[in-house]
């Protein structure tokens, strides 16, 4: 099976300018992602989508496979289906057709190799697709929105909003990895298919770095592993 690695990852960010490359835990963004995906063994190489040439040089350095994105697609307006067509194009002219193809965002800094390694043994299953998932702190059906004129609605109804968090079923948010069958990925445009399948996360694992406040909070992560690792 050939399993196809795409980290996208664009020059230009309005929440954390140049994230990519901003140091977390003393190397850039980037490097914990590539890092995870060489150490699991699932992929021969790892490629990176950027129309930014400095994440290209420290992708490249980093031994990744860099591929070179058009300007149009690196809009914080693009969609990530387009994105993945590009890089799947790129691949399939000099290596064929992948079976599998994987999307490690950068912004999942904490994914581990494990994590991959368990996606690519659900997709050698009876999965079209895999997610690595993670249980929210509260029930989705406790939100609350704003209705007619303004006033305090909840989402869900009203008996679900009012339910104990022990009486209402499980529910879990896409997390730090995405794996497809290719063909699936062409049918659907998405990695959510009728034959899914998952694993859960901790929370922490899958922590999307999105704003300053992420950032912060994965520096303290890090910082409070170290302590713990050497006090």
């Amino acid at each position: 099976m050939s399993n196809f690695a795409v980290i996208p990852a664009r020059g230009a960010s309005k929440g954390v300018p140049g994230k990519n490359l901003r140091p977390l835990g003393g190397r850039p963004l980037i490097a914990h992602s590539i890092t995870s995906a060489l150490a699991s063994g699932v992929f021969e190489q790892i490629h990176v989508t950027t129309e930014d040439a400095e994440i290209a040089r420290v992708a490249r350095e980093l031994g990744a496979v860099v591929i070179d994105r058009p300007a149009e697609l690196a809009s914080d307006l693009t969609p990530m289906p387009p994105v993945i067509d590009h890089a799947l194009a790129w691949y399939e002219s000099r290596h064929g057709v992948p079976d599998h193809t994987f999307l490690l965002q950068p912004t999942s800094p904490f994914r581990s190799a494990e994590d991959i390694q368990t996606a690519a043994q659900l997709l050698a299953g009876d999965a079209d697709s895999v997610m690595a998932v993670f249980e929210p702190g509260d029930p989705p059906q406790w939100a609350l929105r704003s209705g007619d004129h303004g006033y305090l609605v909840p989402d869900s109804p009203l008996e679900l909003y009012l339910a104990r968090r022990q009486d209402l079923p499980k529910t879990y948010f896409d997390g730090p990895l995405y794996a497809i069958e290719t063909g699936t990925f062409r049918r659907y445009r998405r990695f959510l298919t009728d034959r899914t399948r998952f694993f859960l996360v901790p929370s922490l694992r899958a922590i999307d770095i999105d704003s300053e406040l992420d950032f912060r909070f994965a520096e303290f992560l890090l910082q409070a592993d170290r302590e713990r690792l050497t006090g």
